[in-house]
C-alpha cells in the first residue's frame, strides 16, 4: 500500500471520529437545552399556577349558610379582616375594580372569579403579596381615572342615578386624600353647603378634572369655564373664606 493510501485512509478515520465526537456533542447539547426548557416551563407553571377550584374554597370563607353565591358585608368585613386591610383603604376599590364588582359591600361569586383571575390569585397569601402593587397602579393616571369612574357606580345606591352626599365625601376622602390639596376643604364646602344632597355623574367626573386642573390657590380658575355650578360655588365659598380670614 502506498503511502498516499495510508495517508488518505488515515484521514478518513480522523474525520469520520471527529463526526462521531460533533454527533455526540451536539446530542448532549440538544439533551441539555431540553431539559433546561422543561425546567423554565415547570417553574413558569409554578409560579403563574391558579386554581378555580382554589378560588372557590376560599370565596366560601366570606359566604353564609343561606347565600353561597355572595359575600356580604359580614363577609367582606371578614374579608378586610384577614388581608389585614382597613376597608376604607383605597385599595379595596381597586380590588372591587378588578371583580368589575357591582355592589359596595358585596361580591358575587361570578365577580370574585373574574376579579381572582385577572390577578392570578387563588389564596389569601397571594393577594397579599400583590396589595403594595394594587395600591402603586393608582398612580397610573388612566387606571386611576377608571377606578375613579367605576366607584360612582359601585357606590351608589341600586335603582339611583346619584350618589349620596355622606357617601360622595367619603370617595372623595379616600381617592383624592393623597391627589388634590384641596380635597379636605372641598369635602367641608360638601358638608355644609345645604342645596346638594346627592352628586350626579357629570358633577362626579368634573370633581376630578378641576382636582387635575386646578392649581393650589385657585388662581386659574376661568369664571366663564364649563364647569359644573357646584364647581363655581366652591371657588366662591374658598374666596369668601379667605375674605374672612384676612379680614379677622
Amino acid at each position: 500500500m502506498s503511502l498516499i493510501n495510508r495517508n488518505s485512509k488515515r484521514k478518513n478515520a480522523s474525520d469520520d471520529m471527529e463526526w462521531s465526537l460533533e454527533k455526540k456533542r451536539k446530542k448532549v447539547t440538544s439533551t441539555s437545552a431540553k431539559r433546561l426548557h422543561h425546567s423554565n416551563a415547570a417553574a413558569a407553571v409554578s409560579r403563574d399556577s391558579f386554581s378555580i377550584a382554589a378560588c372557590l374554597s376560599w370565596f366560601s370563607r366570606y359566604t353564609s349558610v343561606d347565600n353561597k353565591e355572595e359575600m356580604g358585608p359580614e363577609g367582606m368585613e371578614l374579608f378586610c379582616s384577614d388581608l389585614k386591610v382597613d376597608p376604607e383603604d383605597s385599595v379595596m376599590l381597586v380590588i372591587a375594580w378588578k371583580m368589575k364588582a357591582s355592589r359596595m359591600g358585596y361580591f358575587t361569586r361570578d365577580e370574585w372569579v373574574i376579579g381572582m383571575t385577572s390577578m392570578r390569585c387563588d389564596s389569601l397569601n397571594d393577594l397579599r403579596t400583590k396589595l403594595d402593587s394594587l395600591r402603586e397602579d393608582l398612580y397610573e393616571n388612566h387606571i386611576f381615572k377608571e377606578v375613579y369612574r367605576f366607584s360612582f357606580d359601585f357606590a351608589k345606591e341600586v335603582g339611583q342615578r346619584s350618589l349620596e352626599l355622606d357617601t360622595a365625601t367619603a370617595l372623595l376622602s379616600v381617592l383624592l386624600s393623597d391627589k388634590w390639596c384641596l380635597v379636605e376643604s372641598f369635602v367641608t364646602f360638601l358638608q355644609k353647603q345645604k342645596q346638594y344632597r346627592v352628586i350626579n355623574r357629570d358633577q362626579w367626573y368634573s370633581i376630578l378634572e378641576f382636582s387635575q386642573a386646578m392649581q393650589s390657590d385657585l388662581s386659574n380658575y376661568d369664571p366663564n369655564g364649563a364647569w359644573p355650578v357646584l364647581l363655581d360655588e366652591y371657588v366662591e365659598w374658598t374666596s369668601a373664606h379667605k375674605c374672612n380670614d384676612d379680614s379677622a
